[in-house]
Order: structure tokens, then C-alpha cells, then sequence
């Protein structure tokens, strides 16, 4: 409860000192699709620009192959700085080979893509100042800051997971059967 009324304080084992990197390799070999990146969480109001930050971490380019396509999607890196002062705290996931187990004729089966799910998770104000990052945003060099929880930072599984628990809770108490993995779903409803 508290990180849905005060937003989501990063449970730090030392508070980050000011850092600054601003590029990783990836980023500046693909700017089309980081411009494009950075408009869509400025639309969303995942990030702002123009307040003070403490840490500038880089951005890259994460890649995926799926069949025959490959995805590329924009992520912060906050391996080298903020996830070394960040507690990591253990959480349990399912696995979607487990969830397998329990299907059984006749049911009817969903799967979800949460991809933004981590979006809507606030961050504590205080906070934001450490998820900042930097890049040459229409023609000037911009620094940006993340107002809600970024898929890379060490505990953000945990603190989705736990927010996400009483809804799962509800979802197995009316017989419909979840299964969560980081940021995939899966529904199962049917005779039981």
C-alpha cells in the first residue's frame, strides 16, 4: 500500500553518489529508434525532462531474435551504478512449463504481453533524481528522468510481483488459473 500512495522508494544498501555515463555502444548505432522511444515515454508521462538528476545512466539497445524477426527495444542501463547500491530481493516466478501441467481439454488459454506493466508503478519523488539519462533529444543534448519504475532496476521484479499479488490472489480464488514471468501472463479458464 504504501508504494501505491507514496510511489516506489528503491531499497538502497548505500545511497548512489552523482554519476554520470551517458551512452552506451548500442544506443547511438540505432538514434531512429531511441528518438522514437524516448517521444513514446514522454507521451506517456513515464519521463520528464528539465528537473535535476543525481545519476545519468546510459541507455541501450536490447536486442532479441523471435523466429525469423528481431526486436530491439530501448532500456536503461543501470547495471554499473544503481543496481550495485540497490538491495535484490529474492521473488518466486512462475514457470510457464509448469502451468502447462495443469491444462486440461477443453480450456481456453491466453496469453499476455505486460510489456508496460512496470509503468504504472510510480516512483517515489525523492527517488526519480536517480534514474536519469541523457541523449541528444531534437537537436540538443537532453537530460531526462524516469517518474515511474524501469524495467532494468534490480528489485523491480520483486516490487511488480508483490503489487500484482493480490490481484492473482483474486484471479485463483474465481478458479481462473495465472501464471506470471516478469512481464508475460498466462490465463487458463475451463472445467475443473
Amino acid at each position: 500500500m504504501r508504494v501505491l500512495k507514496h510511489g516506489y522508494y528503491i531499497p538502497f544498501l548505500s545511497m548512489p553518489e552523482s554519476y554520470t555515463e551517458k551512452k552506451n555502444k548500442s544506443a547511438p548505432k540505432d538514434p531512429e529508434l531511441v528518438e522514437q522511444q524516448i517521444k513514446e515515454w514522454l507521451d506517456l508521462g513515464v519521463t520528464v525532462q528539465g528537473i535535476p538528476v543525481t545519476c545519468i545512466n546510459p541507455l541501450s539497445v536490447a536486442t532479441r531474435i523471435d523466429g525469423a524477426k528481431v526486436k530491439k527495444r530501448l532500456v536503461k542501463d543501470l547495471s554499473r551504478h544503481m543496481n550495485k547500491r540497490c538491495k535484490k530481493e529474492s521473488v518466486k516466478l512462475a514457470l510457464f512449463m509448469k502451468s502447462l501441467e495443469v491444462t486440461v481439454p477443453g480450456d481456453w488459454q491466453a496469453v499476455l504481453d505486460l510489456e508496460k506493466t512496470y509503468f504504472h508503478i510510480r516512483m517515489a519523488k525523492e527517488h526519480v533524481q536517480y534514474l536519469g539519462f541523457q541523449h541528444p533529444f531534437e537537436g540538443r543534448d537532453t537530460v531526462f528522468a524516469f517518474k515511474f519504475l524501469p524495467f532494468r532496476l534490480a528489485s523491480a521484479v520483486h516490487c511488480k510481483t508483490k503489487i500484482f499479488k493480490p490481484l492473482v490472489a483474486r484471479l485463483l480464488e474465481k478458479g481462473i488459473r495465472y501464471s506470471q514471468f516478469i512481464n508475460d501472463g498466462r490465463v487458463e479458464v475451463g472445467k475443473r
